[in-house]
């Protein structure tokens, strides 16, 4: 690979934030170009980064539970993700957080779909998200509707609790 001084792939990143710079008024110093040393110091520190993929779901287990999954609402300005799959797959998982509960979200690449877990404390979210990733959790159900009531949902989430118990 070209080193620091010589690689060209940058100069257009370099260009965009020097005309940010100037757009707003900051004046560099003059007699160098600090902007793309700067830029090359992150990309030499980038490179030393090993490859890193996140975690993986596991296949499912015999006797998994059974999960249900609903259409994403949106019942918060802001969600943080808190915890995540690697991106190498084509179905991710999520763990989100906001206004004090959690949820499960998941995205199917290839469907081009996103549904979530019931929102729930943040313990019991966790809880599931460790499951997906262990392989004890999987989706059986897709509900495409939104429950009226959120106690709709938890006794949807029970009845498959028990039904996943019996085939056990």
């Amino acid at each position: 690979m070209a080193g620091p001084t010589t690689d060209l792939r940058f100069e257009p990143l370099t260009a965009e934030i020097h005309a940010v710079l100037e757009k707003y008024g900051y004046r560099l110093p003059p007699g160098g170009d600090h902007i793309r040393e700067l830029v090359m110091a992150r990309v030499d520190l980038a490179r030393e980064i090993p490859d890193f993929h996140g975690p993986h779901a596991t296949p499912s287990q015999p006797g998994h539970l059974v999960l249900a999954w609903y259409r994403p609402e949106r019942r918060a300005l802001r969600i943080r993700v808190v915890s995540w799959t690697c991106e190498c797959r084509p179905t991710t998982y999520e763990l989100c957080a906001a206004v004090g509960q959690a949820f499960v979200r998941r995205t199917d690449r290839d469907k081009g779909t996103v549904h979530e877990t019931v929102w729930t404390l943040t313990a019991t979210a966790r809880h599931t998200f460790e499951q997906i990733l262990r392989g004890e959790a999987r989706c059986a159900l897709t509900f495409n509707i939104t429950p009226i009531f959120e106690r709709s949902r938890g006794m949807v989430e029970l009845w498959l609790y028990r039904m996943s118990r019996l085939g056990s």
